[in-house]
């Protein structure tokens, strides 16, 4: 049995479906309404609780093998200065999770870090799990921090983490209210007609973006997997694109011009941050399937379908 914690945001609703779409068993526990899941056939239990709450998470965790943690309380746009809510919320949140995963004896956990974040500036090339880890934001210095309470609970408690350093994972198919994602929200504003904000020249800003299909496909495959101990794995898609790509495939695929809005000042965040897949593909077999156009076509057809 699988227990996705986070299960009503973007990401743990996506792996949640198709777990219960494979024909996996799934618990899905979020402070939201479960409801989404009333007509997913695996689904076994839909709980609404808050993760913090010892008896409501060691009720979820009965009879599971596996959590994928898709928790989020920090985003990268948050820019917070100190390490204070990281410390305070990420940190803590997860420390409790797996000491009660340990009390119940649950070994296995798949944790989603971020490779857009935690290595800094990629300045040439890809980044491969073994790069110095250089995070410039809180957010990025509290994904590292995660990474190395997971690995202590491996070494200690003898847990299974599998750690996804993961790149830009796009194709929300619905209204993303928090600013994350610059695909989805770019795609936002495009089909509304509101002017998208830029700092300087999209041109020069270097990332890699995964369509989430291909992201589902890494996270199944690994489950088909033995891991022992912490393994560190990134999902991406390999290839870096401009935000200029990103705009010019979503002006193709809307067939009209974008509102671009460009903002003074100098952009303060990483350049350039493109992720190795190697080490995922050779464990797995594993590759994405859809390119940035792709990809984007299909995000705009769901969420138009959405309007």
């Amino acid at each position: 049995m699988k227990l996705v914690l986070g299960s009503f945001g973007f990401l743990g609703s996506s792996i949640a479906k198709a777990l219960s779409d494979n024909g996996m068993p799934v618990k899905v526990l979020d402070k939201f309404s479960g409801g989404i899941f009333k007509n997913s056939k695996f689904i076994t239990d839909a709980i609404i609780g808050d993760v913090s709450d010892k008896f409501v998470l060691q009720k979820a965790l009965k009879d599971v093998d596996t959590v994928l943690y898709f928790i989020s309380q920090s985003y990268p746009s948050m820019n917070h200065p100190s390490l204070q809510f990281e410390i305070e919320n990420t940190l803590s949140t997860l420390d409790n999770t797996l000491s009660i995963m340990h009390e119940m004896n649950v070994k296995n956990i798949i944790f989603p870090s971020s490779g857009g974040t935690i290595y800094g500036e990629v300045k040439n090339g890809t980044a491969t799990e073994n790069n110095t880890q250089e995070p410039q934001s809180a957010y990025g210095a509290g994904k590292f921090l995660c990474e190395e309470i997971l690995k202590y609970y491996c070494r200690v408690h003898g847990m299974n983490a599998t750690i996804l350093r993961l790149s830009n994972v796009y194709g929300c198919p619905f209204y993303r209210k928090v600013q994350q994602g610059a695909v989805d929200i770019f795609i936002q504003k495009a089909l509304s007609d509101e002017p998208i904000e830029l700092w300087g020249d999209p041109s020069a800003l270097i990332r890699d973006y995964l369509y989430i299909d291909d992201f589902i496909d890494a996270v199944i495959s690994l489950l088909k997997n033995d891991i022992n101990g912490a393994e560190i794995f990134n999902v991406a898609s390999g290839t870096g694109h401009s935000l200029q790509d990103v705009l010019d495939c979503i002006e193709t695929g809307l067939n009209k011009k974008i509102n671009k809005a460009i903002k003074s000042g100098n952009y303060s965040g990483v350049g350039r941050n493109v992720l190795s897949i190697d080490k995922l593909t050779q464990k797995t077999g594993w590759t994405p399937k859809y390119t940035l156009e792709a990809g984007i076509n299909h995000t705009i057809k769901n969420k138009t379908s959405m309007l």
